[in-house]
């Protein structure tokens, strides 16, 4: 359980990071989203992976899940209101998919690894 909260924090933060640092109401309005935060995102949904094996896919949905509900509440503390939510958690989504599968090829390759071992 705790390491669903780090996956979902971990994306949270970063979305919260990259708003604050960049300035903009939505992290992936930044440049800094798509050349830090997205790499930096692929990257622990692949360690996840690797490290938590067994269901694997699910740490990349953590990771997209985490900054919905980050960017939800940012929206909210700025007033910009529900509007375009339904619109960003599809968009959200649709992100999610790099992570998803990124998370389940690291635990593919961590299985893959440890059964060469074994042999």
């Amino acid at each position: 359980m705790a390491t669903h909260i780090y996956a979902a924090g971990y994306g949270g933060a970063i979305w919260l990071i990259i708003g604050l640092v960049s300035g903009d109401l939505e992290a992936w309005d930044s440049r800094l989203y798509w050349a830090v935060g997205f790499p930096a995102l692929m990257i622990g949904s692949a360690v996840l992976g690797w490290l938590f094996s067994e269901k694997s896919w699910r740490w990349g949905a953590w990771l997209g899940g985490g900054q919905a509900v980050m960017a939800i509440i940012t929206a909210l503390i700025k007033g910009s209101g529900f509007g375009l939510i339904p619109l960003s958690l599809i968009l959200f989504m649709a992100l999610s998919v790099p992570f998803i599968l990124l998370s389940a090829t690291g635990g593919v390759l961590r299985r893959k690894c440890l059964q060469e071992k074994d042999v």
